[in-house]
């Protein structure tokens, strides 16, 4: 029997199989390691989901106490607790599981107050997860319906100045909680003949309004913010083209949310 030596036929040799069991290391390691990453990112997504649960179950108690009673908002950090299906302030903050929640209270005005719920969580060792969320809780239970509900006009003291063709005198107050936008005015008068125009309107100091009007026209004046609890702002003047004595003037003011307050038989001596 003859045999045949073929030196080309040698198999695997060590620097294929080494390099082969490298290549399976590698595609190895990265399976593992997008295996790992996958599970690790449903982790996270499932720990701010419930994150997120927590902030808003924190907005959702403060609306139950403001409910209860608006003053109960004081301005400050706190945690919560419930009791008897009632929510309740409690220290600085409230620990579930592995979320610590804070609730912070903060005034925008007399009847708003600023509500954020944080809360804090350790997403691993070397990384703490955070979300805030915001939300305005007011005084719905006092507060007037329209700017225009506390919104006082004092035709009393109107008087006239200069050559008579001055209005002044009258005033304007916001008595409410919340600051009143003036958006348009409408200004008519009787008892002066032939009737002269109206050409400037100013308020506080500004002009707000400037031009040529007849009685009775909706003006659109520059918008004028009255500021709540300020006091009485004094209409510097309505000026007119003539001499408005014995005239009784009616001043109908449009506020920025639509609603409207009038002030009829405005006499002027």
């Amino acid at each position: 029997m003859n045999f045949k030596f073929h030196p080309n036929n040698r198999g695997f040799s060590l620097v294929e199989v080494l390099l082969a069991i490298a290549i399976f290391a590698m595609l190895l390691a990265a399976f593992v390691g997008a295996l790992f990453y996958g599970q690790e990112s449903v982790t996270l997504s499932g720990s701010r989901n419930r994150a997120i649960f927590l902030a808003e179950e924190g907005l959702e108690a403060l609306r139950n106490i403001r409910d209860d009673d608006f003053l109960n908002l004081t301005d400050g950090t706190y945690g919560l607790t419930a009791s008897g299906g009632q929510w309740d302030f409690s220290g600085i903050s409230d620990i579930t599981d592995i979320y610590i929640r804070q609730i912070e209270i903060s005034p925008i005005d007399n009847d708003t107050k600023q509500i954020t719920s944080t809360i804090t969580w350790d997403q691993n060792s070397q990384r703490q997860g955070s979300i805030a969320l915001v939300a305005y809780l007011t005084d719905w239970q006092t507060l007037p319906v329209t700017q225009s509900d506390t919104f006082v006009i004092d035709g009393s003291g109107a008087t006239l100045s200069g050559d008579q063709s001055m209005i002044t005198g009258i005033t304007f107050e916001n008595s409410g909680s919340r600051d009143a936008i003036i958006d348009l005015i409408k200004i008519s008068w009787t008892g002066v003949s032939p009737s002269p125009k109206i050409h400037q309107i100013k308020i506080g100091g500004d002009a707000i309004w400037s031009g040529n009007r007849n009685s009775d026209v909706l003006i659109d004046i520059t918008d004028f913010n009255i500021t709540a609890g300020d006091g009485p702002y004094t209409i510097d003047h309505l000026d007119f083209q003539a001499d408005m004595t014995g005239a009784t003037i009616n001043i109908l003011l449009t506020f920025i949310d639509g609603s409207t307050k009038e002030e009829t038989g405005i006499i002027v001596n």
